[in-house]
C-alpha cells in the first residue's frame, strides 16, 4: 500500500511539472510541445497497464479514481482534470495543425496519442460538445489517413458517435471500411481496401496465448470483489429479470472440455495476455492488435442499430468474430472487444440465430477461464437468453453442450467480475423458463451459487458494522443493482418450478374440483409463459390443494422450497426487504422488493418457512418477517403506495395464516395413534403461534383497513380480496375471530358498502370471488350461515325471525276480506261472507275500521272459541292461523305430511273438478306444503330450508305467506326481538317487549324513588341505577365562570380540582399555575412554574403535591412541587412528555417518553424501573402510560405489563386499531379502554366498541360510573379540526357499566380540559374564547363550570350568552360562588323543572352514599340507546 501511495505522488509530481513546465513556455513562439505531449502519453500508457494488472472489471465505465480507489492512474487522470487551459489548448489549437490527413504533423500525432492515452478519465460528450470541426476531422483521419493517426481517430472517434444526427450512408461507408480493415489484419487479402495505406504494422506472432487452466480457487470468491462495475447495458438498456433453482449440497466441480489447460504454475508474464491481454501501449509503429482493438470498439457501439445490419451481414461479421473467439491467438483484451462487437450483433434475432448455427455456443465455451474474454462471455450469453427463438434452439443441442453452458454460466456466478456475475445471474433469469435448463441448474447446485451473490456481498455484510456508511460507499449503486438482479432471478426460478408444481397437481385433482384455469404442460425445450395474474392464481390453486387435500403429500417434499429454506433463504430474503426499504433513492428499490416478496409467497406455501418468518432477521433484530410484511401491505414502509408490492405482501401473509388441511384418514385406535395425534397437536401449536405474530403486529388493523381502500384503483379489487383471504384465516383462531365479531366494520354495515361493487367495473369476476370470500369470512365470524345484505345484527335478528312462532285469528282474515269487499262495493258477497262467518255475532256494528286498540289473545293452547254458529264454516272462522317455529336451522326438510285440511265438501268438489289447491302452487312443484291447519284452528308454517329456497323457481304469492312475510317484517323491527311471542294481529302494530325481571326497576322515575323506600329492592328493582343514572347524567347546567384577573389575559390550558373541591388549580400557556377559591373567590398566581404551556396538572389526594405536565413544540418539562403557601419545586423528571401519580398508594410517578414508561419514586424523585419493548410497541401518537387501580399493572403503547416484572416480556398486547390513543384502565380493574375498544383484562376479549369515544380522551366520575370524553385539539391536525369543529366543542358522557352514551353536551368552543369534582357535583371546562390565527392558540380563554344533574331554563340561557358577549359580562365576573349561582337558579325555576332539579339532587346524595360497587346484568341489551327524553315524560 506504501508503495503504491509512493508510485501515486511521484507520477503526480512527474505529471504537475510537466504542465507546469508547458505552462510557463507554451506561449512563446518557438515552443515545440512534441516532447512533452510524448512524456505525458508514455507516462498515462504506463499506467494503464499497471491499472488493468488489477484485473478491473471490463465493462466497468466509471472513472479510474472510483473503480480502483487510489490507483495512481486515476490520480493522474483527476490532475489532468483540473488542467483546463492545457486541455482547451490541445483541443483547439494542436489538433488543427494538420490539413493533410496523408502528412500529418508531429503536434497532431502526439496530440491524438495523449487524448486517446487519457480519453478513460474524460467524458467523450463533454468532450467533443459544440465541436462538429473535430468530429469531421476525426471521420476523414478514419478513412484517409495513415497509421498510427487513423487508429487514433478512431480511438477518440468511439466516444462522439450519434447515429441520430449522422446518415446512414455515412456510417455505412466507415463500417464497410472498417471492417475490411479488420479482416485484413485477420485475414490478409480477404477484403481488400480501394486505397492502399501503406502503413507497417509490428506483427508479432508470439503473442499467441497459450491457453492453459489455472485453479479454479484463485480470484472466484465473492468476497475477493471490492469493485462494484457500472452495468450500462444490463440495467439500462435490456430488460431484467431472473429466477433460480435450488440445488443440492455439496461443491461444483468444473471438468468441463473445453478448460483443460492447466496455467497453475505459469508466471504472471505469460498469463497476462491470456487475462488482461498486452496492447496497452500507443507508440508507433502500433501493434495489430492496438488497431483491432478500437475498430471494435467502434463498431460495437453500431452493431445494434437495425438500419447498419445489413453491412455487418454482407462482411460476414459473425465469421470474423468466429475467429477471434476460436483462434488462441489473440490477447484477452482483443477476445473481450470482439465479445463486446458480438453481443451489439445478438440483439437482432437474425443474426442470435444464425450465431446458434454457426456453433457459437460452443465456440463461446472455448473461451478461457478466467480472463476479460470469459466476462465478455457472460454477456453473450445474457443476450442469447432474452431471445425466446434463438434460446429455444440452444435448448436442443445436444445434452452435453448444454450441460457445459450452464457450468459455464455457474462458474460466471462466483467470478472476480461483479458484471459476469450479474450477466450470469440475468442469464438464468430469462432462461429459466426452459425447463432442461432448470433441471440442469438443479442438478448442479446453482440455487447455492445465486444465493451466494447476495450473502457475501457487502451490501449484507457491511450494514451489521455500526460504522458503516451506506451513502459512503461508492460501490452501493452496483451492489444494489447486483441484489436487484439476484432477486429478480430468484423469483423467475420459483415462477417456474411454482408452474411445474401446479401442473402435475391439477392432474391428480379430479375434474369435478378443478375451478381455476387449467396450466398446460409445455415441452422442456420450449418456454413456459406466465404472467403476472397466472402467478397468483397459481398460489391460489397450490394453497387451496394444501387446505383441501391433505392427502397431496408432494406439497412436503418440494425440493426447490425446501433447499432454499435449508440455505437459510427466508432470512436473507427477510433482510434484502429491510435493507431494500432504505434506498429511497434508488429507482430499483420497488422491483427488489416486490421480487424478494414474491420468492416469499411461493416459498411459504409450506408450513415450515412459515415460521421462520415470525423470527426476528433484520439487521437492527427489532421487526420480525410477518411485521414487515404488514408494514409493506399497508403502504406504510414506501413513500407510494404500489399495488404490485401490496399483492406480493398479502400474498405471504395468506399463505401463513391459512389453516391447513389435516390427514383425516381412518386408522384403527391404538398406541401407533399417539406419535399422529402429537403430531397434529404440534401442527395446531406452530399455526396458533403463526396467527398471534400476525395479531400481535396489528394485522386485524392493516387487513381490515386495506377492505375498503380505493387506491390505487387498478389494484384495489386485488388488494381487497387478498386481505379478505388473510381475514379468513384469521378468523380460524377463535380469540381473532372474537374480536373480530364486535368491530364495526362487521357490525355496523360497512360489509354491505364494500361488497356492493367492485372498483373496477371490469373486475366483476374478481369482486364474485370477493363477495364469496367474504361470506364465508362473515360465517366464521357469526358462526351462522351469512347473507352479505346483513350486518350480524341483521343476521342475528333475522335468524331469531326465522325461528319464531307466530299465531293469529283466523277471524281477522275474514274481517279484513270483508272490508275488501264493501270497500269494492260487492255488499252481497260482503253480506254472504259476514253471515257465513259469523263476523257479527258478537258485535252487531260495522267493523270496517280497524280498533284503536284490542286486549290480548289467549294462549295458543285455549280451545274455547267464541261461536255462535255450528257446522264446518263456524268452526273454520274461528279457527286461530299460527307459523311454527322455523326448523330449518337443524337441516330439516319439509314433508307430504304438511297439508291444508279443508272442509270435506270443498274437498271433495275440488278433487271432481279435478283441480289442485292453489297453496300446492306456491310450496312448489313437488306438492310439498309449507301450510298446516290443524283441527284447532291452528295453521302451522314450516319455513323452507336455507340450502332450498334459490333452487325452487318462484311461485305466486297466497293469502298465507303475504300474511306470514307482513309479520316477519313486523318482527324484524323490534329492537329485542324473540322466538317466542305474544299472539299477532293484523289491527295493531306488533312490538315484542323488552326483557325485564319481575323485580326490575320501573321505567317511571316516580315509581322507583317509591319503591325504594322499602328495604328492597335497593334502586327500586333491577337496572333501577341505570335508569338513575341516565336522568342525572344526562343534565348538565352552566354556572359560574372564571375568567382571572383583569391584569392577566393569558390563557387557560389546563384545569383540576384540589383535595375538598373548595379550589381549583388553573395551568396558563405561559407555564404560571393559578389557585382559585370556589367560596371565597379568592386567587392566588404563581409564576414560573413551568417555561412553557402546562396542559396537565394533577394534585395529590393528600393535597401535599402537585404533578405538573407541560408540553410546547421544542421540549416538554414534568416536574413535582410540594403544595403550601407556595409552590415549591421538589423534581424535574428529565425527557419526559407526560406523567401521572399511581393509583392506588401514589408513592410512584409513571412517565412516559415515546414508547418507553419509567417509573419513579415520589420521596426520591429516582426512576426505579423502566417498561420498554421496542420490537412490540405500537408507536401511538399520544402515549400515556399509566398505572391499574391496584399498581399492580401498567398500561404503556398497547402493552400491559407487569410492575413486579419489567424486565420480562409483557404480559400481554392489545391489537391497535388507532394510531393516537394508548388507553386507560377503568376504574373497575376489569377492563381496558383503549380509543373506541374495551378489553376485558380477564381474557382479552374484546367486549364493546363505542365510535362515540373514537380520538377522545376520557375522565372518569370518582364512583368510575360514568365517563367524560373530550376531543381535544391535539388530537387532530389543523385540516381535521376543521371538519371536527363541531366535536371538539362538546363533551359528552357515557355510562361506564353500559358504556351508553348519556347526553351530548355543546359548549359553543374549544374544549381544552376537562375536571370532575369528587361528589360529581359540578364539572370545569377550559374553553377557548377566541383563537390567534398566526400562532394557534387560544388568545383568551375561561373555566366553566357545569352542575350535574340541573337543568336549564329560558332566563340560564340568556345569563349563557351574556358570558360571551364581551359587552356584557358584569354578571359572570362578580366572583360569585357556586352556591350562590346555584340557588338564583335554582329560586327562579319553576313548575316541573324546579321538581327534577330537586329530583336529582336526592338522587345524586343517594349515590354519594353509596358503596360504589356497581352491579350490570347481562339481560339489558347492551346494543340499544338511552332516549334521553323517557324519564321526563315518566316524571311529568
Amino acid at each position: 500500500m506504501e508503495n503504491t501511495t509512493t508510485s501515486a505522488r511521484d507520477a503526480e509530481k512527474q505529471f504537475s511539472e510537466l504542465v507546469e513546465a508547458w505552462k510557463s513556455n507554451h506561449e512563446s513562439s518557438d515552443y515545440d510541445p512534441v516532447p512533452f505531449l510524448t512524456d505525458c502519453a508514455k507516462l498515462f500508457e504506463e499506467e494503464t497497464i499497471e491499472f488493468h494488472k488489477g484485473d478491473p472489471d471490463p465493462f466497468d465505465e466509471r472513472h479510474p479514481e472510483y473503480a480502483q480507489p487510489g490507483c495512481v492512474f486515476g490520480k493522474l487522470l483527476v490532475s489532468l482534470s483540473k488542467s483546463h487551459d492545457f486541455m482547451d489548448k490541445l483541443t483547439s489549437s494542436y489538433f488543427r495543425v494538420t490539413t493533410n490527413p496523408k502528412n500529418p504533423s508531429q503536434i497532431t500525432l502526439a496530440s491524438a496519442r495523449f487524448l486517446l492515452a487519457a480519453l478513460p478519465g474524460l467524458e467523450p460528450h463533454t468532450l467533443f460538445k459544440e465541436k462538429e470541426w473535430l468530429i469531421k476531422l476525426l471521420s476523414e483521419w478514419v478513412t484517409d489517413a495513415d497509421e498510427p493517426l487513423r487508429t487514433y481517430a478512431t480511438g477518440l472517434l468511439v466516444g462522439a458517435i450519434e447515429p441520430q444526427k449522422t446518415s446512414n450512408d455515412e456510417y455505412i461507408r466507415m463500417i464497410s471500411i472498417l471492417l475490411k480493415r479488420l479482416w485484413n489484419h485477420v485475414r490478409p487479402g480477404k477484403f481488400p481496401e480501394s486505397e492502399c495505406d501503406g502503413s507497417t504494422f509490428k506483427v508479432d506472432s508470439s503473442i499467441g496465448v497459450k491457453t492453459s487452466s489455472q485453479s479454479r480457487s484463485q480470484k472466484r470468491k465473492l468476497s475477493n470483489s471490492s469493485d462494484a462495475p457500472k452495468l450500462k447495458r444490463i440495467f439500462s438498456e435490456k430488460p431484467h429479470t431472473s429466477t433460480h433453482s435450488p440445488a443440492p449440497n455439496g461443491e461444483m466441480h468444473f471438468t468441463s472440455d473445453y478448460y483443460d489447460n492447466d496455467l497453475s504454475n505459469s508466471s504472471w508474464s505469460e498469463q497476462m495476455p491470456a487475462m488482461i491481454g498486452c496492447s496497452y501501449s500507443l507508440e508507433p509503429p502500433l501493434h495489430s492488435e492496438v488497431c483491432q482493438r478500437f475498430i471494435l470498439d467502434f463498431l460495437k457501439c453500431l452493431g445494434e442499430y437495425q438500419d447498419l445490419l445489413s453491412i455487418f451481414l454482407e462482411l460476414k461479421a459473425l465469421e470474423l468474430i468466429n475467429i477471434y473467439i476460436k483462434e488462441k491467438k489473440f490477447d484477452g483484451l482483443l477476445i473481450f472487444k470482439a465479445l463486446e462487437f458480438l453481443a451489439s450483433l445478438l440483439c437482432h434475432n437474425k443474426v442470435a440465430t444464425e450465431f446458434i448455427e454457426l456453433n457459437g455456443i460452443q465456440n463461446l465455451l472455448s473461451v478461457q477461464r478466467p480472463s476479460m474474454g470469459s466476462t465478455g462471455v457472460s454477456l453473450c450469453i445474457y443476450y442469447l437468453a432474452y431471445k425466446k427463438d434463438a434460446m429455444e434452439r440452444a435448448c436442443q443441442l445436444p445434452a452435453r453442450i448444454l450441460s457445459d453452458l450452464v457450468k459455464y454460466a455457474l462458474w460466471l456466478l462466483e467470478c472476480s467480475h461483479e458484471t459476469g456475475r450479474s450477466h450470469a445471474a440475468l442469464f438464468f433469469s430469462f432462461s429459466f423458463s426452459f425447463r432442461v435448463i432448470l433441471q440442469l441448474f438443479d442438478k448442479m447446485s446453482g440455487l447455492r451459487c445465486l444465493m451466494n451473490m447476495i450473502s457475501m456481498s457487502k451490501i449484507i455484510i457491511n450494514v451489521l458494522d455500526d460504522n458503516y456508511d451506506p451513502d459512503e460507499d461508492a460501490n452501493r449503486l452496483f451492489m444494489r443493482q447486483t441484489t436487484r438482479t439476484v432477486c429478480a432471478a430468484l423469483k423467475k426460478y420459483f415462477e417456474a418450478h411454482l408452474q411445474i408444481k401446479v401442473c402435475s397437481a391439477q392432474k391428480s385433482i379430479p375434474k369435478s374440483k378443478e375451478r381455476h384455469t387449467i396450466v398446460e404442460s409445455v415441452s422442456k425445450y420450449k418456454p413456459m409463459v406466465s404472467s403476472r395474474e397466472q402467478f397468483f392464481e397459481n398460489l391460489e390453486v397450490l394453497g387451496e390443494i394444501s387446505v383441501t387435500d391433505a392427502s397431496f403429500r408432494s406439497m412436503s417434499n418440494w425440493l426447490p422450497v425446501l433447499n432454499f429454506y435449508r440455505l437459510d433463504g427466508i432470512a436473507l430474503m427477510v433482510k434484502v426487504i429491510d435493507i431494500a426499504c432504505d434506498w429511497v433513492t434508488y429507482t430499483g428499490q420497488i422491483e427488489v422488493i416486490r421480487s424478494a416478496l414474491d420468492v416469499l409467497a411461493v416459498v411459504t406455501l409450506l408450513p415450515s418457512p412459515q415460521l421462520t418468518l415470525c423470527k426476528h432477521h433484520t439487521l437492527n433484530k427489532k421487526f420480525t418477517g410477518i411485521s414487515i410484511m404488514l408494514d409493506i401491505a399497508k403502504g406504510g414502509t414506501l413513500f407510494a403506495v404500489e399495488g404490485e408490492t401490496q399483492k406480493s405482501a398479502l400474498a405471504v401473509i395468506v399463505n401463513c395464516v391459512r389453516d391447513y388441511a389435516t390427514d383425516h384418514r381412518k386408522s384403527t385406535p391404538g398406541p401407533q395413534d399417539t406419535p399422529r395425534s402429537k403430531s397434529s397437536q404440534s401442527k395446531t401449536e406452530k399455526r396458533e403461534m403463526v396467527w398471534k405474530y400476525v395479531q400481535y403486529n396489528n394485522g386485524i388493523s392493516v387487513l381490515l383497513s386495506l377492505l375498503v381502500i380505493n387506491q390505487p384503483a387498478l389494484h384495489a379489487d386485488e388488494v381487497r380480496y387478498f386481505a379478505c383471504k388473510a381475514l379468513l384465516g384469521l378468523s380460524n383462531y377463535k380469540p381473532i375471530a372474537q374480536i373480530m365479531s364486535k368491530l364495526p366494520f362487521f357490525i355496523g354495515g360497512q360489509v354491505q358498502s364494500v361488497a356492493r361493487e367492485p372498483v373496477l367495473h371490469y373486475k366483476k369476476r374478481l369482486h364474485t370471488k370477493f363477495c364469496k370470500c367474504m361470506g364465508a369470512l362473515l360465517e366464521k365470524v357469526s358462526g351462522r350461515p351469512m347473507n352479505l345484505e346483513l350486518d350480524l345484527d341483521a343476521i342475528r335478528i333475522s335468524h331469531i325471525v326465522s325461528e319464531t312462532h307466530m299465531q293469529y285469528e283466523n277471524k281477522e282474515v275474514l274481517q279484513m276480506i270483508h272490508n275488501h269487499l264493501v270497500w269494492s262495493k260487492l255488499h252481497n258477497a260482503a253480506e254472504i261472507l259476514a253471515r257465513d262467518a259469523c263476523l257479527f255475532a258478537d258485535n252487531q256494528k260495522s267493523i270496517l275500521s280497524t280498533p284503536k286498540s284490542r286486549p290480548r289473545a289467549a294462549s295458543s293452547g285455549i280451545s274455547e272459541h267464541r261461536n255462535n254458529g255450528s257446522g264446518d264454516a263456524s268452526s273454520s272462522v274461528n279457527r286461530r292461523i299460527s307459523f311454527t317455529r322455523g326448523s330449518h336451522a337443524l337441516g330439516d326438510t319439509p314433508t307430504s305430511s304438511h297439508i291444508i285440511n279443508i272442509p270435506n265438501q270443498s274437498t271433495s268438489r275440488r278433487h271432481l273438478k279435478g283441480k289442485s289447491d292453489p297453496l300446492s302452487a306456491y310450496n312448489g312443484s313437488n306438492g310439498q306444503q309449507r301450510f298446516k291447519l290443524s283441527q284447532n284452528g291452528i295453521v302451522s308454517v314450516k319455513p323452507k330450508p336455507l340450502i332450498c329456497r334459490s333452487k325452487e323457481p318462484p311461485s305466486p304469492p297466497t293469502l298465507n305467506s303475504i300474511i306470514e312475510e307482513n309479520f316477519k317484517h313486523q318482527h324484524a323491527q323490534c329492537r329485542n326481538p324473540v322466538a317466542t311471542v305474544p299472539e299477532f294481529s293484523l289491527f295493531s302494530q306488533h312490538r315484542c317487549p323488552d326483557p325485564r325481571y319481575r323485580v326490575e326497576a320501573s321505567t317511571n322515575v316516580m315509581k322507583r324513588l317509591v319503591s325504594r323506600e322499602g328495604i328492597c329492592p335497593r334502586w327500586g328493582g333491577i337496572g333501577g341505577e341505570v335508569c338513575d343514572r341516565q336522568l342525572v347524567y344526562s343534565r348538565y347546567k352552566p354556572g359560574y365562570v372564571f375568567k382571572g384577573s383583569e391584569d392577566r389575559k393569558v390563557p387557560f390550558c389546563s384545569v383540576a380540582f384540589m383535595p375538598g373541591d373548595e379550589q381549583i388549580v388553573l395551568g396558563d400557556y405561559q407555564g404560571d399555575v393559578v389557585i382559585h377559591n370556589l367560596y371565597s373567590a379568592e386567587d392566588q398566581v404563581i409564576q414560573g412554574v413551568a417555561g412553557m404551556p402546562i396542559s396537565a396538572l394533577q394534585p395529590s389526594r393528600n393535597g401535599d403535591s402537585i404533578l405538573v405536565t407541560a408540553e410546547s413544540i421544542w421540549a416538554n418539562n414534568c416536574s413535582l412541587h410540594s403544595l403550601g403557601t407556595q409552590l415549591e419545586h421538589k423534581f424535574t423528571f428529565e425527557d419526559i412528555d407526560h406523567a401521572e401519580f399511581s393509583k392506588l398508594h401514589q408513592d410512584k410517578i409513571i412517565g412516559t417518553k415515546e414508547h418507553k414508561a419509567t417509573v419513579y419514586d415520589v420521596n426520591t424523585g429516582s426512576a426505579l424501573d423502566t417498561f420498554e419493548r421496542e420490537d412490540m410497541c405500537c408507536y401511538y401518537k399520544e402515549n400515556r402510560a399509566t398505572f391499574s387501580p391496584d399498581d399492580k399493572l401498567i398500561l404503556s403503547d398497547g402493552l400491559l405489563w407487569d410492575v413486579r416484572k419489567p424486565h420480562t416480556l409483557p404480559i400481554h398486547k392489545f391489537d391497535q386499531f388507532n394510531t393516537t390513543i394508548s388507553g386507560v384502565f377503568h376504574p373497575n380493574g376489569l377492563q381496558v379502554v383503549i380509543n373506541s375498544e374495551v378489553w376485558d383484562l380477564r381474557n382479552y376479549h374484546l367486549l364493546h366498541t363505542i365510535p362515540a369515544l373514537d380520538q377522545c380522551n376520557l375522565t372518569f366520575n370518582s364512583g368510575g360510573t360514568i365517563i367524560y370524553a373530550v376531543r381535544t385539539k391535539d388530537t387532530y391536525t389543523s385540516e381535521e379540526q376543521n371538519i371536527n369543529k363541531s366535536l371538539m366543542s362538546a363533551f359528552r358522557t357515557f355510562d361506564a357499566l353500559e358504556y351508553k352514551q348519556l347526553a351530548f353536551n355543546a359548549v359553543r368552543h374549544q374544549i381544552y380540559d376537562l375536571a370532575v369534582d369528587s361528589k360529581d357535583c359540578s364539572v370545569a371546562i377550559v374553553e377557548t374564547l377566541a383563537q390567534d390565527e398566526e400562532w394557534r392558540e387560544p388568545a383568551m380563554s375561561v373555566c366553566r363550570f357545569y352542575e350535574v344533574g340541573m337543568t336549564r331554563g329560558d332566563e340560564d340561557d340568556e345569563d349563557v350568552e351574556s358570558h360571551f358577549d364581551d359587552e356584557d359580562n358584569e354578571s359572570d365576573g362578580d366572583g360569585s360562588s357556586i352556591s350562590g349561582s346555584s340557588n338564583g337558579d335554582d329560586g327562579s325555576s319553576q313548575g316541573e323543572d324546579h321538581d327534577l332539579d330537586r329530583l336529582s339532587d336526592m338522587l345524586r346524595d343517594d349515590n354519594d352514599n353509596s358503596s360504589g360497587d356497581d352491579i350490570s346484568f347481562d339481560i339489558i341489551d347492551s346494543s340499544s340507546d338511552w332516549q334521553t327524553t323517557d324519564d321526563e315524560e315518566w316524571a311529568a
